[in-house]
């Protein structure tokens, strides 16, 4: 994890048809201050990352640095899509998607956890309706995400079963959770792992829900099912999930039985949710 980061000083925007808050002195805020509108962050080119069917898409584009206009700044930028009327008045009604997530994301790292520093986020509205969201948070480079970990037999031996990286994981999701905060969708695709240092970020934070009161092990259960079902279906070694929640459970201070009943039930549920879906899609 990295250190508590001061949420900084926000400046809001407020240009129709965008509405939003920046991180004043950012990467972003410069480019603002240029002279750019925020209709010019929005259609900026740049690679798909990640397209979450017609919902949301997140790309990775590039900012000119003050000097001499030149791309330097790589931001990424994750796209909201709101498909027809009754979809658009709901963050009219509820909070949006890209507010949450923003609130969420300055909440875990004023407490150490890390997640990708969020530099803005923008709303754009026709009259009471919201067309599109988008959220520009820091790029992370030499990081790939832990599933990917999975591909090569020789990184996947030495990180998950002999290296350090399951301790870093455990601790990370024992101060998650600390933080009242659930993930929501704790796949390892939601993880980012540096390259070489045992080092994770928690992304995709669109479920995520802060709590109230502490998580207890019954709550705490859901992520930790979503990891160990999401680990088995690539076939990682249940002594890594054992590793995992021993860790966990040491750095809450609860005991593998209040953790094992929760979360076994939970993996269960979601094992039997798996198998209704697969057969709706067979027949």
């Amino acid at each position: 994890m990295m250190n508590a980061i001061r949420i900084p000083q926000i400046r809001e925007i407020h240009q129709k048809p965008f509405r939003g808050l920046v991180v004043a002195d950012s990467s972003v805020d410069e480019f603002l201050r240029s002279g750019a509108e925020p209709g010019d962050l929005v259609v900026r080119k740049g690679c798909i990352i990640k397209s979450g069917s017609m919902k949301t898409r997140t790309r990775l584009i590039d900012l000119p640095t003050s000097d001499l206009g030149c791309s330097g700044v790589s931001v990424l930028v994750k796209e909201y899509f709101f498909r027809n009327g009754l979809h658009g008045l709901k963050p009219f009604l509820l909070k949006p998607r890209p507010t949450k997530v923003w609130q969420i994301s300055w909440h875990l790292l004023g407490r150490g956890i890390s997640v990708p520093e969020p530099f803005c986020y923008l709303l754009k509205r026709k009259g009471l309706l919201c067309t599109a969201g988008y959220l520009f948070s820091r790029y992370i480079p030499q990081c790939h995400n832990l599933a990917e970990l999975l591909i090569d037999p020789e990184k996947r031996e030495r990180r998950l079963n002999s290296g350090k990286l399951i301790g870093t994981l455990a601790r990370s999701i024992a101060s998650l959770h600390e933080s009242r905060v659930l993930h929501g969708d704790l796949k390892w695709s939601n993880i980012l792992v540096h390259e070489v240092e045992d080092r994770v970020w928690f992304v995709d934070l669109d479920a995520a829900r802060q709590h109230r009161r502490a998580l207890t092990p019954a709550r705490a259960s859901r992520d930790l099912a979503d990891f160990v079902f999401n680990g088995l279906e690539y076939g990682v070694e249940e002594s890594v999930f054992n590793r995992l929640i021993d860790g966990y459970t040491r750095f809450r201070r609860f005991t593998r039985r209040e953790m094992d009943k929760p979360v076994e039930k939970a993996v269960g549920r979601l094992g039997k949710r798996c198998r209704q879906n697969r057969a709706v899609r067979i027949s």
